[in-house]
């Protein structure tokens, strides 16, 4: 890499356009003192990136633009250009710089950041810049640095520097969480030194508690019991005035009768004739009467047969329902014996599961162990038939003439051939198979390397999950109902206890609003968020009720049937910038409360600033605005905003709780990905150990071969020699090896027979049942899960069959109670027939004992007055008896009353329809046992069973805080031990390289002696500086300090030229490092330039001709006039 040109323009002193094309060996740039050179180098440091003011020689960035001349207007925008070249392709770095628009940098053309620069001065190696650009200044601090300081420059230059950066945060880190961990124990022991300082008042205050449920309970119980009794007194005793009332009222129809009848008795003789017309008069009515009291008979009598008929039909209802509730009885108690059928059958899966995993693991140990007796048993062969072929060779020979022997030798020398070349081919193959082996075992590795680092980033993943969980929940937490006001908690509490027929719904809960827009919408709604929403205005009126009977404050409804959609006015024209939108567009609303939400931000317009509302309210527009920082327009004129302390409301909650949501649905996302790369790899690696443990059996195998064949080859030439040797004693031996070759032969065979029963198992079915197993068991966790379902369908429906049983159980008593009374009030009319026949008859009669004359007067009105007696009589004891039974029924009534207001709003009264195990009377004295038990109790902490659950609670956190900040020591402990390993290592390479190359460099310059590098101090591996010794030829070893000026120069530039060819550094820029040497240093330094320029790019600035001689492109800068820089191309020769 090298820079291929550098462009100026308006940059310093460099007014208007420069171009200047650079070597990619040594470029030298001449001229006077005061021409602008060091210009030049300026604007390298700024095209790179560099904003240093005081390396850049500025005090201002406006420094940085042409200042103008006497001739040239000053300008308004700097620019410097670098093209960077690699042989294969070219890149473009640009920065400018102007007042109105500050510093931009371009690469290639296209916008970037100056962080975005920091990756192409990476590819092209130019990360560090201290060493790229010496000075004198530069050389002159080298020579005066401390050893720490060049320690420290060293680290920078090798990138070194990061990792002490590192270690220095690390440490800062363990510190910080060694005083967290401090805290966390100081915490956690306070907190358990509270809980035992509390523990016998929370001991009693749970005793107390439990018995002042049990109170609440049993006082409850007492009051429906006894209620219940005063109730179904109190209906009896209706029952009974009813019918006194019933029965007086004929008594004194009765007497009215008589006492008319008696009446018109005692008018005499005188007025029989007159009576005789009236008593047909009156006969006539009561024939009327009689025909409408028969009329009124015969519809009652219509109405109970309705009525018994609708009786009939709701008993008939009720038996159906019986049956329906023993039927579904039933049915819940099959499918609870279902359920427990399919827990045992998943039970009963999985225990074989387990089985066969057990036995497929066996399985593989006796595959294992029979792979081995094969591999035997063919060792064993093999050698027995080398041992059966040498023992035949060796009998036919032994059969053979002695001139038939003489080709038995040749052939066991072919044999020697055969079996050397079968051992080196075995040779060639077993190192075949090794590094196949070595191959596998590395790949094997590598999976499992794969498997322990996918391990590793799966606990922080799963740790960022479990921290989203519990920032979800603590999201959750507020924007629960706790932060809603108290009156709308009640109501929604309320609602669902039951104790409200519908649940309202608050407005924040009625919509979804996105995260950007949450402070509008809630600024725009204020109060008005936790307003409810209901259907109509009873649902609103039970609301109110409930906050009126608790007591609990006051709320606001909006009912459907009440709301007012607003929407935008037709033909409004919006402006085309600032406008976000509509807000009822921009949220997602419920369909059921649409109309409510209209009702509130149908025509809410939300604006990107206060600005763009603003000028729309001077425009003329009249719609409520807001803005998405919370200034809310209304349409009478007025302006809110402002800011708040306290945290973001309930809607910025739920819209958070969202956006958590989709953060939680990512992680593990990412979690379910990295499983499944795990769980690939761990295949692998299985796969890879299979591959193993094969090649480990072919490795063996060959081995096995070579070693046979290695034993034939000494067996070969052993008989060769014996051959020989023992000529005389061919035939005994003859006979022996026969023997033994047939022994072989047989146990040849065995061997033959005991491979052939080698039967190797085969583990396909057992994998083929564990995974039918395994499907069968997913099919029966759904069966379970589908029955439990179904069992608590049936348990539902059941409880509604039951609930309906008692609905139509009271309609029937209901029915009974009308029926009972129409039948009271036809018993009623059927007395009065009986009256008015009765009237009918004394009419008749009288009107017939009228027509016989006076003689049956006298007798009618002796009858009369016995039965009016009588009749008053009876009145009297009637009244008296009603009178009596309306007084008990006011007792009765008031304690009913009573009792009521005192019990009613603490215990609500279910119905008559109790299931208690014990009486009013068992209950009462159940009563009094708890109230002096808890009399005995006295006075007690009731916020201490609180206190000591928020302790356990806040004591489990921090002792889960205190794992996860130990966890997290004992990291970046790791993580120091490993950075001072990776650094010790990294610095004492880089030290031992630039000591080696400084050496050669001063040796160079210096024509002899040596220099080195050596660590000062025992500080440690990071505090231990860097010292130079340096020996000039015919001197002694002396520091850096001790030695002459120039010889600190020409010491210190081996140094920085030793530095920068270990680290590599692909450009050196050299500002006058030439100055201060002699003429024949000079030389020297002017050599190593040119041999470093082969290598690296050199840009030089320059006053020596002997420096200059060894460019190979030369510019001149020079003063045109003053403050104006001009580059010119300059020859050698022509500079004098």
């Amino acid at each position: 890499m090298f820079i291929a040109r550098i462009k100026l323009k308006n940059f310093k002193s460099f007014g208007g356009a420069h171009d200047l094309p650079l070597s990619p060996g040594f470029t030298a740039i001449v001229g006077p003192n005061g021409s602008g050179k060091s210009n030049i180098l300026d604007g390298l440091r700024w095209g790179l990136g560099d904003s240093n003011g005081s390396r850049l020689r500025i005090t201002r960035q406006s420094d940085l633009l042409f200042q103008g001349t006497a001739l040239q207007k000053p300008a308004k925008a700097a620019e410097v250009l670098l093209e960077f070249s690699d042989g294969e392709g070219k890149t473009s770095v640009k920065r400018k710089f102007s007042e109105e628009a500050g510093a931009l940098t371009y690469v290639d053309g296209i916008k970037c950041r100056i962080q975005d620069l920091q990756e192409t001065k990476h590819r092209y190696h130019l990360d560090g810049d201290r060493f790229a650009f010496i000075g004198q200044g530069d050389v002159t601090d080298a020579i005066s640095q401390r050893p720490m300081e060049r320690r420290n420059q060293l680290e920078e230059l090798f990138g070194i520097n990061i990792y002490r950066k590192k270690r220095d945060e690390a440490l800062s880190k363990v510190s910080s969480a060694e005083q967290e961990l401090a805290r966390l124990y100081s915490l956690v022991a306070e907190l358990e030194t509270r809980r035992r300082q509390i523990a016998s008042a929370v001991e009693i205050a749970r005793k107390a508690v439990a018995l002042e449920k049990d109170l609440s309970e049993t006082r409850g119980r007492w009051y429906h019991l006894r209620r219940r009794a005063l109730e179904e007194n109190l209906e009896e005793l209706r029952r009974k005035a009813s019918y006194s009332r019933r029965d007086s009222e004929n008594r004194l129809s009765w007497k009215i009768v008589w006492e008319q009848n008696l009446s018109k008795v005692k008018s005499g003789a005188k007025e029989i004739e007159l009576r005789k017309s009236v008593s047909k008069q009156e006969l006539a009515e009561a024939e009327k009467e009689l025909e409408d009291l028969r009329r009124q008979v015969f519809e009652i009598e219509t109405s109970l047969r309705l009525e018994e008929e609708r009786l009939g039909t709701t008993e008939e209802s009720a038996r159906s329902l019986s049956s329906t509730v023993e039927d579904l009885e039933v049915k819940v108690k099959k499918y609870s014996l279902e359920d427990k059928d399919i827990s045992s059958q998943v039970s009963k899966i999985a225990g074989e599961i387990e089985a066969l995993e057990i036995r497929h693991r066996a399985l593989i140990e006796e595959k294992e162990a029979k792979e081995q007796d094969r591999i035997d048993c063919l060792q064993r062969q093999g050698e027995i038939k080398s041992y059966l072929e040498r023992a035949r060779a060796t009998e036919k020979a032994l059969g053979s003439t002695e001139s038939e022997r003489l080709p038995l030798i040749e052939k066991m020398d072919n044999e020697l051939k055969a079996a050397e070349a079968e051992i080196g081919n075995l040779a060639l193959e077993e190192a075949k198979v090794q590094k196949i082996l070595n191959q596998a075992i590395k790949e094997r590795k590598d999976a499992d390397d794969k498997c322990k680092d996918l391990g590793t980033r799966l606990q922080p993943l799963r740790k960022d999950i479990y921290r989203k969980e519990s920032e979800i929940d603590r999201v959750n937490a507020s924007s629960s109902e706790e932060g809603y006001p108290r009156p709308v908690v009640h109501l929604l509490s309320a609602a669902d206890l039951g104790k409200l027929t519908f649940r309202p719904t608050p407005v924040v809960e009625a919509f979804q609003c996105p995260g950007d827009l949450a402070i509008a919408v809630e600024a725009a709604l204020g109060g008005r968020q936790f307003w409810l929403l209901a259907q109509s205005l009873s649902d609103a009126q039970d609301g109110i009720e409930e906050l009126k009977r608790a007591k609990a404050g006051r709320a606001t409804y909006l009912t459907l049937d009440r709301a007012r959609p607003r929407r935008p006015k037709d033909g409004v024209v919006l402006p085309d910038k600032g406008v976000v939108g509509w807000a009822i567009d921009l949220v997602s609303v419920q369909d059921i409360w649409r109309p409510a939400l209209e009702h509130l931000i149908g025509d809410l317009l939300i604006v990107e600033s206060y600005g763009v509302g603003a000028s729309m309210v001077a425009g003329g527009y009249s719609m409520p605005i807001v803005t998405l920082e919370g200034e809310v327009f209304s349409p009478g004129g007025t302006v809110s905003g402002g800011g708040n302390r306290r945290p973001g409301g309930v809607i910025q909650a739920r819209a958070q709780q969202r956006e958590l949501d989709e953060s939680l649905k990512k992680l593990k996302k990412e979690l379910l990905s990295l499983e499944s790369s795990l769980k690939k790899w761990e295949q692998e690696e299985a796969s890879k150990a299979t591959d193993v443990q094969a090649l480990s059996l072919d490795l063996q195998r060959i081995q096995a071969q070579k070693a046979q064949w290695e034993r034939s080859l000494s067996d070969i030439e052993r008989d060769k020699k014996l051959f020989l040797a023992e000529n005389k004693a061919i035939e005994g031996k003859k006979e022996s090896l026969l023997k033994e070759i047939k022994s072989h032969e047989e146990a040849l065979a065995k061997e033959e027979e005991r491979l052939l029963s080698i039967s190797i198992p085969e583990d396909g079915e057992i994998d083929s049942l564990l995974s039918n197993l395994r499907l069968d068991l997913v099919i029966w966790n759904e069966r379970a899960k589908v029955s439990i379902e179904r069992l608590e369908g049936a348990t539902k429906d059941l409880e509604k069959a039951k609930n309906d049983l008692s609905s139509c159980t009271v309609t029937l008593l209901n029915l009974k109670n009308r029926r009972d009374s129409q039948r009271e009030a036809l018993k009623k009319l059927n007395d009065q027939v009986a009256i008015a026949e009765e009237v009918k008859k004394i009419k008749l009669s009288e009107l017939a004992e009228a027509e016989k004359g006076n003689s049956k007067i006298e007798k009618s009105l002796d009858i009369c007055s016995r039965r009016f007696a009588l009749a008053c009589d009876r009145l009297d004891e009637g009244e008296k008896t009603v009178v009596w039974i309306e007084q008990k029924l006011e007792r009765e009534k008031s304690r009913l009353d009573d009792i009521i207001a005192s019990w009613e709003s603490k215990y609500p009264y279910p119905g008559p329809s109790l299931d208690y195990p014990r009486s009013s009377e068992e209950e009462e004295r159940r009563l009094k046992h708890l109230e002096s038990s808890l009399a005995q109790i006295g006075d007690f902490d009731r916020g201490a069973i609180s206190e000591d659950s928020s302790l356990s609670e806040r004591i489990g956190y921090y002792g889960e805080q205190t794992q996860d900040v130990s966890s997290g020591i004992d990291e970046l402990r790791a993580l120091i031990e490993e950075t001072d390993r990776q650094a010790g290592s990294l610095f004492g390479d880089a030290l031992d390289k630039i000591d080696l190359r400084f050496n050669g460099l001063f040796q160079r310059l210096f024509g002899g002696g040596e220099a080195h590098l050596k660590i000062q101090g025992e500080g440690g591996l990071w505090d231990s500086g860097v010292e130079i010794i340096a020996r000039p030829p015919g001197k002694v070893s002396a520091y850096l300090a001790q030695l002459s000026g120039g010889e600190q120069t020409l010491t210190a530039l081996s140094l920085l030229f030793a530095s920068m060819e270990v680290a590599q550094v692909p450009l050196a820029v050299l500002d006058e490092v030439d100055a201060a040497l002699d003429e024949v240093n000079l030389g020297r330094f002017a050599d190593i330039v040119a041999d470093y320029s082969s290598s690296l790019q050199i840009i030089a600035m320059t006053h020596r001709r002997q420096t200059m001689e060894r460019a190979d492109v030369m510019y001149g800068v020079t003063m045109s006039e003053p403050g104006l820089s001009q580059v010119v191309g300059v020859k050698l020769e022509d500079w004098k």
